[in-house]
C-alpha cells in the first residue's frame, strides 16, 4: 500500500488535510464547551432548512481515539484519491460519501457523528480502483481491507452488547457507495456501470424517502418520535405550521398513543384555519387521554356544535 505523505506536505492537499484540521477544531472546541454539538447533529430539521448539517456531522467526534483514528485513515485514503483526481472531484465524493452515508445513519436510528462513513466510502472507492485503474494499483491492499472489515464487524459488536454505539449504517453504506462510484469510474464493461449507476441512483434516492417521509416506517430508534415530536413544537413556536404538522404526522405514526401529539397537532391545523383537520386531532387526543380535561375543554369549546332548536314562536 502507499506510503501516506509527509503532514508537512498538508497544503498540498487542502482537501484531505483541511477536513482533518476541522474535524480535530470542532472536536476539541465541543470538548471544551466552546461549541454546542446540537448545531452539528443530524435532526429532522436537515429535510427542511438545514441540509448542511447532513456534511457537518462529520466534524465532531466522540472522543479522542476515534477522532485520531478517523483523521489517520482520512489522510492515508484521502491524499491517494486527491493526488490522482485533483481536489475538487475529491471534495464532491466526499460530501457524497458524508451526505447519504449520514442520512442513512439517521432513516435508521438517531443519526452520528464523525467521519467513519468516509472513510468506508473511501476504503470501496479504492479497493474498486486499485483492481481497474493502474494509477490507483497500490492504493489498497488486502491487509487494510481486512483490516476495515474487521473494524466493521467489531463495531457491530460493541454497539449490539452497548459497550460503545457506532454509526454502523452510516459505515455500511458508505462502504457500498465506494464500490458502486469505483464501478462507475473504472469498470470497463458498459453493463456493469450502467447497473452501478442504477444502484447508486437507488441507493441516494431510498436513503432519502427513508430520512423523510419513510422513516417513521423504517426506523428502529425508540427515541425518534420524541425527537420529531420536539421538532415539531419548535416549528409550530415559530409559525412554521406547515412544517410542524408534517413532523408530527410523523411523530404520531411512531407513538400514535401520545394524546399531546396529536392535541399540538390540532393546535397547528387551527393555525392555519383548518378547523375540520384541528377538532379531528383534538378529538383524537381525548380517545387517546380521556381524562385530561384541558383536551376536553377544547373539544367541548371549538369541536361540539349546540343542537339546533327545532321550537317554532307562537
Amino acid at each position: 500500500m502507499r506510503k501516506p505523505p509527509s503532514p508537512t506536505l498538508l497544503p498540498a492537499y487542502p482537501v484531505s488535510g483541511g477536513l482533518g484540521l476541522l474535524a480535530v477544531a470542532v472536536t476539541v472546541l465541543i470538548n471544551f464547551k466552546r461549541l454546542s454539538i446540537d448545531r452539528f447533529v443530524v435532526a429532522p430539521i436537515a429535510f427542511w432548512h438545514e441540509p448542511w448539517r447532513l456534511f457537518l456531522s462529520v466534524f465532531p467526534h466522540v472522543g479522542f481515539f476515534h477522532l485520531i483514528f478517523n483523521v489517520y485513515w482520512l489522510w492515508v485514503l484521502g491524499t491517494v484519491l486527491e493526488e490522482v483526481f485533483g481536489h475538487a472531484k475529491t471534495a464532491a465524493l466526499i460530501v457524497l460519501f458524508a451526505v447519504v452515508s449520514m442520512a442513512a445513519e439517521f432513516a435508521i436510528f438517531d443519526g452520528g457523528v464523525g467521519l467513519s462513513g468516509v472513510n468506508y466510502g473511501l476504503v470501496g472507492l479504492l479497493w474498486v480502483l486499485s483492481k481497474r485503474d493502474r494509477r490507483f494499483a497500490e492504493a489498497m491492499d488486502q491487509r487494510t481491507v481486512n483490516l476495515m472489515v474487521v473494524w466493521f464487524f467489531l463495531c457491530i459488536a460493541t454497539t449490539v452488547t452497548k459497550v460503545q454505539p457506532v454509526a454502523n449504517v452510516a459505515h455500511g453504506v458508505g462502504a457500498l457507495l465506494g464500490v458502486l462510484v469505483g464501478l462507475i469510474l473504472a469498470e470497463k464493461r458498459a453493463v456493469v456501470r450502467a447497473l452501478a449507476g442504477a444502484g447508486l441512483a437507488g441507493v441516494v434516492a431510498g436513503t432519502a424517502a427513508g430520512a423523510t417521509v419513510l422513516r417513521p416506517r423504517v426506523t428502529l430508534s425508540h427515541s425518534a418520535g420524541a425527537r420529531t415530536a420536539s421538532e415539531a413544537y419548535d416549528a409550530v413556536a415559530d409559525g412554521r405550521y406547515e412544517q410542524g404538522i408534517a413532523l408530527y404526522q410523523q411523530a404520531l405514526v411512531l407513538s400514535p398513543r401520545q394524546g399531546g401529539y396529536w392535541f399540538n397537532l390540532g393546535l397547528a391545523h387551527e393555525r392555519l384555519g383548518q378547523t375540520d383537520l384541528a377538532c379531528a386531532a383534538f378529538s383524537k387526543a381525548v380517545e387517546v387521554d380521556p381524562t385530561n380535561d384541558k383536551f376536553r375543554d377544547v373539544v367541548a369549546a371549538h369541536c361540539i356544535k349546540p343542537e339546533a332548536d327545532d321550537r317554532r314562536s307562537p
